[in-house]
């Protein structure tokens, strides 16, 4: 059975909360699939502030994780986004 890597960036708001939007977390733990799959909520920002090089950091995070673990496959959902009901 393969498994997958779903990788969350987001980052921390002023009162310590991610900023990853409710529906989002519910689309992603409410599927229902197949294959199994693990989740990683990204809140790797070195950079300070909201800056862009946050996100090209964030993503190359995701890619050394999953290169590092023994996932088939590696699925980015951004934090504002939600999944369809149709599975990953």
């Amino acid at each position: 059975m393969p498994s997958i890597l779903v990788f969350t960036p987001t980052y921390q708001k002023e009162d310590g909360s991610d900023a990853i939007h409710p529906l989002c977390v519910d689309s992603i733990i409410t599927q229902q699939v197949d294959d199994s799959f693990d989740w990683h909520i990204g809140r790797h920002n070195p950079h300070t502030g909201l800056s862009h090089a946050n996100v090209l950091a964030q993503y190359q995070y995701a890619r050394r994780l999953f290169l590092a673990g023994t996932w088939d496959a590696l699925i980015t959902i951004e934090h504002d986004n939600i999944l369809t009901d149709d599975g990953i």
